[in-house]
């Protein structure tokens, strides 16, 4: 954890620094052994992302390199213009260079902040949003308390706190960001290729032209010597005048190389093809571990659904089991009430055989004066 630390004190602090990508790349192996997977994601996606970008960036460069030669092509159309006398064609070249030199400042760095700034910013945000709320309750129970000295104490820290908050709010509005500015270390790197490519390029140039005034000094010293030999003076002077303006140029020519060559900038260390190489081992190793993560959660699921099925169907064997006991159980008391019912009513035809069936009466009007028996309806 420690060394995890100091690595993301490294990364947020020392974005430039030639030895990022090796410490985003140790920070992400520890970030897993820790078992911090979305913390380790994020520092390899960091290091796949700068290698887009240094690929953007060159082709950023690629793009500033034909818009600087279409302007030397303009440059040399308006000496052409200006002999002809052309004020309409001067007009649109100077139109031109302008909409190409506005382009090259629209495609420069508009110091916008960066993703992870703006992050940043809406944590803080977020965080101060909480301590004034829990400053709030504190203030609150204080106050209930009876702790005048504690509560303006509070009341002070919360209004410094409303104070921090509006100039966080300031930044929180921003809806434009630079998604290269979380890149320093790729836009050096692209700038130092671009460099060394210019450089390269104009001592390509000085060797050339430096082979074109070896040319055309021999082709002087060849009319030079055939001037001397006509006593052509006149001639004779311009060529030595000439053959003087090609001695200062090739003066010239050699400063400007050795200007070029003490120039040259050395390469960057920073292993950015290894580390870029090894950033995409180290995601595809995590996608893995949570595709194994997923089978094995869906496994453990589908060993819990079974679980449950055979505990439901124990259940509804069970259940099953209770109904036929209950139904048994109904069925018997049933037949127990059928006898008893049955017990009863021949219990009252017996009573009534015995005390009414057979006739004891000695009147007719007796008779006739009783009721019937509910048993002869």
């Amino acid at each position: 954890k420690s060394a995890v630390n100091d690595l993301d004190m490294l990364f947020w602090n020392y974005l430039d620094s030639n030895y990022l990508y090796e410490a985003m790349m140790l920070s992400a192996h520890c970030n897993r052994i820790l078992g911090n997977i979305p913390e380790s994601l994020r520092e390899l996606r960091y290091v796949e992302n700068a290698k887009k970008t240094f690929t953007l960036l060159n082709a950023y460069n690629d793009e500033r390199k034909q818009i600087v030669n279409i302007l030397h092509q303009l440059s040399t159309l308006e000496e052409k213009v200006l002999l002809q006398n052309d004020p309409y064609a001067y007009y649109e070249i100077r139109l031109l260079q302008d909409k190409l030199l506005l382009l090259m400042q629209t495609l420069d760095s508009h110091n916008l902040p960066g993703v992870h700034f703006v992050e940043e910013v809406n944590a803080e945000h977020t965080n101060i949003l909480e301590l004034i709320q829990k400053l709030q309750d504190y203030q609150r129970i204080t106050e209930t308390l009876g702790y005048n000295e504690l509560r303006r104490n509070i009341v002070k820290t919360r209004n410094r706190l409303l104070h921090s908050l509006k100039i966080l709010q300031k930044f929180k509005d921003i809806r434009q960001v630079d998604i290269l500015a979380d890149y320093p270390l790729a836009q050096k790197q692209s700038n130092l290729k671009y460099q060394q490519e210019l450089l390269k390029n104009m001592a390509a140039s000085i060797k050339k032209e430096r082979q074109q005034i070896q040319q055309y000094r021999k082709e002087l010293s060849q009319l030079i010597k055939l001037a001397q030999e006509q006593k052509n003076m006149d001639v004779l002077s311009k060529l030595e005048f000439q053959q003087e303006g090609l001695e200062t140029l090739t003066q010239k020519l050699e400063a400007f190389m050795v200007f070029v060559s003490e120039s040259e900038y050395a390469d960057l260390d920073t292993d950015f093809e290894k580390w870029t190489d090894f950033s995409g081992f180290g995601m595809s190793d995590l996608d893995f571990m949570r595709m194994k993560a997923v089978e094995n959660q869906i496994i453990a699921y589908n060993r819990n659904v079974e679980t449950i099925n055979n505990v439901l169907k124990y259940r509804q064997k069970q259940v099953l089991i209770q109904m036929e006991d209950l139904a048994e159980k109904e069925k018997q008391l049933q037949e127990q009430l059928r006898r008893q019912k049955i017990q009863q009513l021949r219990q009252k035809q017996k009573e009534y055989f015995l005390n009414e069936y057979f006739d004891t009466r000695t009147s007719e009007v007796e008779r006739h004066s009783k009721k019937d028996s509910p048993d002869t309806k």
